[in-house]
């Protein structure tokens, strides 16, 4: 389902500038907003894969929504827009950009690298996605700071929307479990890029000290584009409630 990048830059910016976020053109279609606040700092990241719809579309409405005023935002919703305008998880040039955090070698991935590292680490990085062979939700964290997983608190919210997706193997990894991946510690940067044929966002961002990322995953074929948006939202929302308890 491609869909059109500059009517959802456009559909950004409104609502960022609505919101009181600060914008920044990282490309000329790759967009950043940042919103001050004292509390933590949360960085939510979105349409790296350009054939996840429910990524950017989620991130948009949750703009819309208005974010919670206490949280110091960073948000780059629109990671992939010539992946976004084919329908195609690559960009323009063949770069799966999500395997490209090891070097920033895509115009894309190094100007928000660049850009990341003018802006505080983040206390929690959010990144949504989807994944066409799931039947149900899954999402990765990255919980390095020793704090309670928020899996129980985002199974809650999703098993309304959604089935969870049955382990062991999901997307082609051994899981911690039905519907969740879990990390205590950081791999190996040059092993895990040999192993995965690349190395992610998430994992860029844990490696700059974000003590907790979380990865969610949407079943592409499963469900209506509208449930997966809802889901996305769900989990974020379950995700920043438990957040805040640490």
């Amino acid at each position: 389902m491609p869909l059109d990048p500059q009517d959802l830059l456009a559909r950004f910016r409104s609502a960022a500038a609505r919101q009181d976020f600060e914008f920044e053109a990282l490309l000329p279609d790759l967009p950043a907003f940042t919103r001050l606040a004292p509390g933590p700092v949360v960085h939510l990241s979105a349409g790296i894969h350009g054939d996840e719809p429910a990524s950017p579309l989620a991130a948009l409405e949750f703009l819309e929504n208005g974010p919670a005023a206490d949280l110091h935002w960073l948000l780059t919703p629109l990671m992939n827009p010539s992946g976004l305008a084919r329908g195609s998880r690559e960009n323009r040039d063949g770069l799966d950009l999500n395997r490209d955090y090891l070097h920033g070698q895509s115009a894309e991935v190094a100007a928000q690298r660049e850009w990341l590292s003018r802006q505080p680490v983040p206390d929690l990085f959010i990144s949504l996605h989807e994944d066409y062979d799931a039947t149900g939700f899954y999402f990765y964290e990255i919980q390095l700071a020793g704090n309670p997983s928020v899996r129980d608190a985002v199974f809650t919210e999703i098993k309304t929307l959604l089935p969870l997706e049955p382990g062991p193997i999901i997307d082609e990894r051994e899981s911690s479990g039905p519907g969740w991946f879990f990390l205590e510690e950081m791999p190996d940067k040059e092993e895990f890029a040999r192993e995965a044929g690349g190395f992610p966002e998430a994992l860029h961002l844990g490696e700059r000290g974000c003590p907790l990322s979380l990865t969610f995953e949407t079943p592409t074929h499963a469900v209506t584009l509208e449930t997966r948006i809802a889901a996305h939202l769900a989990a974020i929302a379950a995700a920043l409630a438990e957040f805040r308890k640490f």
